[in-house]
């Protein structure tokens, strides 16, 4: 990388290379990678690690991850709530409740999930399962939700009239965005599988790029295909 491109990696870099092999099942080597890095890691590596090691079922190093996690950031609830998942996905239901009651006992919790759009200078946050209120937003949703289900989306009819934060702020953009400019939604979690087809589907009869930043990549839509290619 920097003989070739003259770039020194950083942290983001390394964070980057753990994920792909963590998700490969190369865990070991993704440890390696992170004990040989020429600066010392930060949280956000080692939870990298803990979500492959609760992907591929590895208790043992994914203790040992939460463990350093918990280290550097005894405050982050994330790290308690993907221990969690890891027991309770191995079978070990007990050590998952007793986790999370500690995370409760420590007085954490999660953070509200949220998406964030800019148009013209102007910062517009959007809620999970927050009712709309103005009626050119509904109305533009409605559409789009109609739109999509005439091309076999079997999308779920909201009773209470509440949606998914990328589904409001997505009708924002097509609304409020200039036509030629790409719809930038940013996201404080995972994009949950329902918005991710939902966007693709979307983007088949709405001509606009649609590039949604969540926790861990960015995804870009466009022409009903994601750049993550389904791996969400």
């Amino acid at each position: 990388m920097e003989k070739t491109y003259h770039i020194t990696p950083k942290l983001d870099h390394y964070v980057c290379l753990v994920d792909l092999l963590g998700r490969g099942g190369r865990l070991e080597e993704a440890m390696g990678v992170i004990e040989t890095m020429p600066f010392k890691p930060e949280s956000v590596i080692y939870k990298t690690l803990l979500k492959a090691c609760n992907l591929h079922g590895n208790v043992p190093l994914g203790e040992d991850m939460a463990r350093r996690c918990l280290e550097l950031d005894p405050s982050d609830p994330a790290i308690y709530l993907l221990l969690a998942s890891l027991y309770d996905n191995a079978g070990l239901s007990d050590f998952g409740d007793k986790t999370r009651k500690l995370m409760r006992e420590r007085g954490l919790r999660r953070s509200p999930r949220q998406c964030w759009i800019e148009v013209r200078s102007k910062i517009y946050f959007f809620s999970a399962r927050e009712k709309i209120d103005k009626d050119e937003i509904n109305e533009k949703l409605e559409f789009l939700i109609t739109e999509i289900k005439t091309r076999g989306y079997p999308y779920q009819e909201k009773k209470d009239m509440l949606y998914h934060s990328e589904q409001v702020a997505l009708a924002f953009g097509v609304l409020s965005v200039p036509t030629l400019a790409p719809i930038r939604i940013n996201k404080n979690s995972l994009i949950c599988t329902h918005c991710h087809s939902f966007i693709m589907f979307v983007t088949q009869f709405v001509d606009r790029e649609i590039i949604v930043r969540d926790r861990k990549r960015f995804h870009f839509f466009k022409d009903g295909q994601c750049s993550c290619r389904g791996h969400s």
